[in-house]
């Protein structure tokens, strides 16, 4: 699989993607976390104008996306959560899969790495298939934290080990 920045053309697709995800979630006890169509349309294009927005694919087919802020994202740095490090971080947030591949998170962190050596991400407290899969990827969990206009979130951090 591969990775790449999403262009408006992708832009179906994703919503599908991130469709499938949200079903996903109820089946798996977490109906709330991407509840009334979440992301919006308007935020993906935003993400894909502003660079931020990566599909992951093999082929001509998409099998996930993400969003990925290399320059990180403010507000972790205001929760009160012990962080392996206070080092600049990049921030990925809204990882959804079409549930057509294995390894989709595996290629997003991988890819992420290779940009930054600090990674910071979140999940809802009823996720429990992404904090599984956080935690085979070897992030530790940070702590619960309030993130305003979200809710109440874990937070999970990778770095690389000369970092710690």
């Amino acid at each position: 699989m591969t990775v790449r920045q999403a262009t408006e053309k992708d832009l179906d697709r994703i919503l599908a993607i991130y469709a499938t995800a949200r079903e996903f979630m109820k089946q798996t006890g977490n109906p709330t976390q991407w509840a009334g169509g979440y992301p919006a349309s308007a935020l993906l294009q935003a993400d894909i104008a502003g660079g931020h927005l990566f599909v992951i694919e093999d082929g001509e087919i998409l099998h996930g996306v993400f969003a990925f802020f290399p320059e990180g994202d403010l507000i972790y740095d205001t929760l009160p959560v012990i962080w392996q490090n206070t080092l600049p971080h990049g921030a990925i947030h809204r990882v959804a899969s079409a549930g057509t591949a294995r390894g989709v998170l595996r290629a997003c962190v991988e890819f992420c790495l290779s940009v930054c050596d600090n990674l910071k991400i979140d999940t809802h407290k009823d996720n429990r298939v992404m904090q599984n899969a956080l935690a085979r990827l070897g992030f530790a969990r940070c702590g619960v934290a309030e993130i305003p206009d979200v809710g109440e979130r874990i937070v999970f951090q990778l770095c690389k080990k000369e970092q710690v």
